[in-house]
């Protein structure tokens, strides 16, 4: 309710809710988990959002509003169309959003991101690439080769005969282009083929869920969102709820910066310019890592209020591959006791905000990322950050190490010894992945868990399906099969139209049904005599400890840290064999501000409090160093007091070890490890967002000017 002055102002995690009286509730920013917290408070959603002209801030989201269309369109009993009041540029962002996120890629776009491997073999130059972008648009608007897909699905022909009925389409149908056909490249027309048929059998499975054709997305967007954009003065007007005639103005004075004006008279200033910092956690769970296993550390669907979206770590080798990673997840994360060093990689599901959020905030914070996905996911991720943060794909891609999996081809990850990746496509409305991930042991005994990621598992409805010709035989195996064979089976349950329903589980043997573990949870779960539902924090063990290591056991957790990436493995064991790993009790001091240093300290396991002043300032993880400064400048004394948060192991460098070694003087090198503790984006991330425009700077420089 607005209050005697005829407004009132709600603070929320990094967006503000408006009342004034006579006129609609307005919101002002739209970050993730907006949702959730209005079904938290037991609130409907508004309908009108005040999009900021800077939508990405210190590595955070301030346009995500994927959530609130879905509530909209699936949840909301009454139809009424959402009012976005946003710049010209931001509505066609919101459109390039919607066409990944809600429609899933065009079909051109699924062909070019299937080929781009292909073209890369064949040492394509960026000119070749162009053509072959050129050419594949027409192939994805080829009807006839379209229809003869479809009819050999009807006919329930083998998988064979379609792709060679496919590659005799390409030899006598489809002018395929000279300079192509120069390259004399060896069984190309079956190549095309091949390529065509996975994105052409995608495209059938996201039509099971589609909402409208290609063609009619824009008409669709437009029945769901009206756009009110800022006029030259940026500028947007409100009309009043009885009396149209009455006006709110609202003037984005600065980015961010909203100033609210009622008969030409100011009412009220919203500043969304700063993050609400979310709070760290006060009690930190130590996590003894599993050689395999899972973590959870969400198990809801983005519309849960009361669980976290689902993200889980998945272990082997005592390494973690983080699986759709949430808004603030690192926090979350650091709640049970995982840190950043402990991921090796993060596994891109699909783009639906709540899989893919966490992932973006972690790449533009400056933190190289090593993703594995199908390039088709990836460049779908891709076209949606751009849209989101203005930064081109290609400087986007410049920050992440991407690995690339095929459907079905076991692939061994980089990073470990002994393994191995599985990937195949799930049931679902946009392109989405599930996996294996197993590991072989020294005699050669496989331990696997898999997981569904989102998908429909219906075995009556896929047998339909497949009856009408939306599969062929092979792909419906698939379909129905991929996650079964593993020790730990981890399943969608979300429900709904595009979903995996409870019901569709309890059909399953009991020997599966005790390897189940169940996800994505949107009610809240009901003990289930056979299926066991998974709780945030958990985590199954499948191989407990690691097998017998001759080396030393510290090397690994040191030789990424970025005061040593200039050492050899030689000079990183003399340098251990001369530092000494000590350990503390939790709440106990390592040392106290204002104390004379003589070592630095890497952190080898736990978490160490950084506090000043006696206030807490930070809190540093496996991987970080401190008391460095100490040691390398003319200061030798403590800034800081450092405290165990839980049960810390560290390696202690002695000053003259640190010399011996020419480790970096921190006063001349900061620049180049500004990395070690950083929560804001990193500044080689050439771009501010504050007008949706490319714009360099250097250090020191004002980025946001008044």
């Amino acid at each position: 309710m607005a209050t005697e002055n005829g407004f009132k102002i709600h603070r929320r995690q990094n967006f503000r809710v408006l009342e004034v009286n006579g006129f609609d509730t307005i919101v002002f920013g739209c970050p993730p988990g907006i949702v959730k917290e209005f079904s938290r408070r037991k609130e409907d959603l508004p309908l009108h959002y005040m999009i900021p002209i800077r939508t990405f801030v210190k590595g955070r989201n301030n346009f995500d509003f994927e959530f609130i269309i879905y509530s909209f369109l699936f949840f909301r009993k009454e139809k009424q169309k959402i009012n976005i009041y946003c710049t010209r540029q931001q509505k066609a962002r919101f459109k390039t959003i919607l066409n990944e996120t809600l429609f899933g890629p065009r079909f051109k776009h699924l062909l070019q991101a299937q080929f781009r491997r292909f073209c890369n073999s064949e040492d394509f130059s960026v000119q070749d690439f162009k053509k072959m972008d050129e050419f594949l648009d027409k192939v994805a608007g080829n009807k006839a080769l379209s229809n003869l897909f479809d009819k050999l699905l009807r006919e329930h022909t083998g998988d064979r005969v379609t792709e060679g009925k496919t590659a005799e389409f390409f030899s006598k149908k489809i002018r395929i282009p000279t300079w192509l056909v120069r390259k004399k490249i060896k069984n190309l027309e079956k190549t095309l083929a091949r390529n065509y048929l996975v994105c052409a059998q995608l495209r059938k499975e996201m039509e099971l869920f589609g909402l409208v054709t290609e063609k009619g997305r824009n008409r669709f967007i437009g029945n769901v969102v009206d756009f009110h954009l800022f006029d030259k003065d940026q500028a947007v007007y409100i009309a009043g709820l009885g009396d149209k005639r009455k006006k709110l103005k609202i003037v984005q004075r600065r980015p961010s910066a909203f100033e609210v004006l009622r008969k030409s008279e100011k009412i009220c200033t919203i500043d969304i310019s700063h993050l609400d910092m979310m709070p760290r956690p006060v009690d930190i769970e130590p996590l003894q890592r599993p050689y395999m296993g899972v973590t959870f550390l969400g198990v809801g669907s983005g519309f849960a209020h009361n669980r976290e979206d689902s993200c889980l770590i998945a272990w082997s080798e005592g390494k973690g591959i983080m699986v759709d990673a949430f808004s603030d997840s690192t926090n979350c994360a650091m709640k049970y006791g995982v840190t950043d060093n402990d991921i090796v990689y993060m596994f891109l599901t699909h783009v639906h905000s709540d899989h893919d959020s966490g992932l973006a905030e972690k790449i533009l914070s400056g933190q190289r990322t090593k993703v594995i996905s199908t390039r088709i996911i990836f460049e779908s991720f891709l076209r949606k950050l751009e849209a989101i943060t203005c930064f081109p794909q290609d400087v986007v891609e410049g920050f992440i190490d991407f690995l690339e999996v095929e459907p079905h081809k076991k692939t061994k990850l980089p990073g470990f010894k002994n393994t191995y990746f599985t990937f195949d496509y799930s049931l679902h409305s946009i392109p989405a992945g599930r996996f294996r991930l197993s590991y072989k042991d020294a005699e050669g005994n496989e331990t696997t868990l898999s997981h569904s990621g989102d998908t429909k598992y219906d075995v009556d409805k896929i047998n339909k399906w497949y009856e009408e010709g939306m599969f062929s035989k092979k792909r419906r195996d698939q379909v129905l099969g991929f996650v079964w064979d593993a020790d730990l089976i981890i399943h969608d349950v979300g429900g709904g139209t595009l979903h995996t329903e409870l019901k569709s589980l309890e059909k399953i043997d009991d020997e599966l049904a005790r390897k189940i573990v169940l996800v994505h949870q949107h009610y809240d779960p009901v003990p289930h005599p056979r299926l066991k539902f998974a709780v945030e924090g958990e985590t199954i063990v499948l191989i407990q400890d690691a097998p017998a290591s001759k080396g030393l056991p510290h090397i690994e957790a040191i030789k990424n840290v970025v005061l040593f990436k200039d050492l050899k493995n030689s000079d990183l064991l003399d340098m251990l064999n001369h530092s000494e790993v000590v350990k503390y009790q939790q709440d106990e001091y390592v040392f106290s501000q204002n104390d004379e240093g003589n070592d630095c300290y890497v952190i080898l396991d736990g978490f160490a409090e950084i506090i000043i002043d006696g206030k807490p300032f930070a809190v540093y993880e496996k991987g970080k160093f401190f008391g460095e400064l100490a040691i390398t400048t003319n200061n030798p004394r403590r800034r800081a007091s450092i405290r165990a948060k839980i049960p810390l192991t560290l390696l202690k460098i002695p000053r003259q070890v640190y010399k011996q070694f020419n480790l970096p003087l921190i006063q001349d090198d900061f620049y180049k490890i500004r990395n070690y503790f950083n929560d804001v984006m990193h500044p080689s991330l050439l771009a501010s967002l504050a007008f949706g425009k490319i714009i360099r700077w250097s250090k020191d420089e004002d980025i946001f000017p008044s």
